[in-house]
């Protein structure tokens, strides 16, 4: 697992921990004291599963995480975790934390904060306390091409009427021919996307395919007014 952390400081941190299955608080910073950088033997590479623990009051920390199978805690407020990876385990903190994950399997779980949540693939999300932002995965067109344009989808656990939000998902279209490729962006209007009743939950479909899974929550009590824009995108 290749991990790098930034607090809010000049300081950083940066390490490379190889075994999977290991459970990591990735907050190592000492509270008012820049350590530098981290050795990895700090890590105590082990083979089992782990809990590191700290009370530092960094906040703002950018983890950079390449691994599958491990738990992240990120103990500050405020921080942003971005991983690639299968089965992955990531607790945000006390603040407002931002999630950006790409892989399948992976558990996101936001903890007390306004939080945002995104993930790539089959994972599941939870908000936690706060209002909280769940990203609908992204769709991508290629012609030619025969693979679903759908790249997952996102099963959220506790989406709250009146208080959580649904951000729009982007669409990306890429022509490729003889000489030269072509590619379009844009975000996905509310009228394009449908809804359906399955038992409990609702699903979020775009031409079809599901985006995602709202649990415990009914067709009826959604609105346009839980969706929202993205704040900003690269076109």
């Amino acid at each position: 697992m290749e991990l790098t952390v930034y607090n809010s400081g000049n300081s950083s941190q940066s390490l490379s921990y190889q075994p999977t299955n290991t459970s990591l608080n990735t907050n190592l910073l000492n509270s008012g004291v820049d350590p530098g950088l981290v050795t990895q033997t700090s890590l105590s590479r082990a083979s089992s599963p782990q809990q590191r623990t700290d009370n530092t009051a960094q906040s703002r920390n950018v983890i950079n995480v390449v691994g599958s199978g491990n738990t992240l805690n990120a103990a500050a407020g405020g921080a942003t975790l971005n991983v690639t990876g299968n089965n992955n385990v990531l607790n945000g903190g006390s603040g407002n934390d931002v999630f950006n994950v790409v892989g399948d399997g992976n558990t996101l779980i936001g903890g007390n904060g306004n939080d945002v949540l995104s993930a790539e693939g089959n994972n599941t999300l939870i908000g936690g306390e706060g209002n909280d932002t769940f990203v609908i995965p992204s769709i991508y067109f290629s012609s030619p091409s025969t693979r679903n344009p759908v790249q997952g989808q996102s099963f959220i656990q506790d989406f709250q009427i009146g208080t959580d939000k649904l951000q729009l998902p982007s669409l990306t279209t890429v022509v490729i021919n003889a000489r030269s490729a072509t590619s379009s962006f844009r975000v996905v209007d509310y009228n394009e996307l449908t809804l359906t009743q399955n038992g409990l939950n609702t699903f979020v479909n775009y031409q079809g395919n599901s985006l995602a899974e709202l649990q415990n929550v009914s067709v009826n009590q959604l609105k346009e007014v839980d969706f929202v824009q993205p704040k900003s995108f690269i076109a």
